[in-house]
């Protein structure tokens, strides 16, 4: 597993539990392109400042038996709009299937970080 950032000043560790419980139990994740899912819990579950994380599994995995994903990107805003703009970055960066598959292909997280950077 390859984590590209871990903002630790973002969120606290119960943010992260909370978004795996509702990953497991309400099904609150998005699927934002073939693979990609996006994990979040609430605005008051322990959010410091706007953050997003990215984990790259070496292969697919089943969620909820529907949807499988090998990139998960975790988001915490401590409100309900701040993190729009960097939203619409990710999706800009999404959109072309080739960075996806770039992504894929990252032998470390430092070239996913170059990757990302041009996008922000």
């Amino acid at each position: 597993m390859q984590s590209v950032w871990h903002p630790h000043r973002c969120w606290t560790m119960n943010y992260i539990e909370k978004a795996i419980d509702m990953v497991e139990t309400d099904k609150r994740f998005i699927m934002i392109a073939d693979g990609v899912i996006i994990a979040h819990a609430g605005v008051d579950d322990g959010v410091y400042s706007m953050g997003m994380a990215l984990l790259k599994l070496p292969e697919k995995l089943s969620f909820n038996g529907y949807m499988d994903a090998d990139i998960i990107v975790v988001l915490a805003t401590p409100d309900k709009t701040r993190h729009l703009p960097a939203l619409y970055q990710l999706f800009d960066l999404l959109e072309d299937e080739g960075n996806i598959s770039a992504m894929r292909r990252a032998q470390d997280a430092h070239e996913i970080a170059r990757l990302i950077r041009k996008y922000i």
